[in-house]
């Protein structure tokens, strides 16, 4: 198996918890579209947060 490639769900997780902070939510505010690729889950939860208030 050596060299061979694995699919996404084969690769290891690196996956952690982001804490949506200060920072995180200047960066929503100038650029979305960036934000949407880093972390679309931070992204998706601002949005909501955004709708819910108004």
């Amino acid at each position: 198996m050596a060299g061979e490639e694995r699919t996404r769900s084969e690769r290891p997780s690196h996956e952690h918890q982001v804490t949506v902070d200060e920072g995180m939510r200047r960066w929503y505010e100038s650029c979305p579209c960036c934000m949407s690729s880093a972390y679309p889950e931070v992204k998706g939860a601002l949005d909501e947060e955004r709708w819910a208030s108004g």
